[in-house]
């Protein structure tokens, strides 16, 4: 199954993706905000998200969100596009 992904418009490459079909609800934590191949976490920080193999249930817990909880730090605007950190960024 294909991942569901959406591009928020006017937010710089920001987009919001869910990759697991059994987490494909919007009351299920599944969702990731990326931009720039970085991850948004709970803590308002932006990290690398690491390969599939190596996400552990203390990374999935700090960076997958319900739609819910992604579209309102969305919509507060919580996802500033200067705190992108990560290769090629400072």
């Amino acid at each position: 199954m294909r991942a569901v992904e959406y591009f928020i418009e006017g937010q710089d490459g920001l987009r919001l993706i869910n990759r697991d079909p059994e987490l494909r609800f919007p009351d299920k934590p599944g969702w990731a905000l990326f931009r720039h191949g970085n991850v948004l976490g709970r803590d308002g920080e932006w990290e690398w998200e690491p390969m599939p193999s190596n996400r552990d249930d203390e990374f999935l817990a700090r960076c997958r969100f319900t739609l819910a909880e992604a579209e309102q730090l969305i919509e507060e605007g919580k996802v500033s596009p200067s705190q992108v950190k990560g290769p090629g960024r400072s």
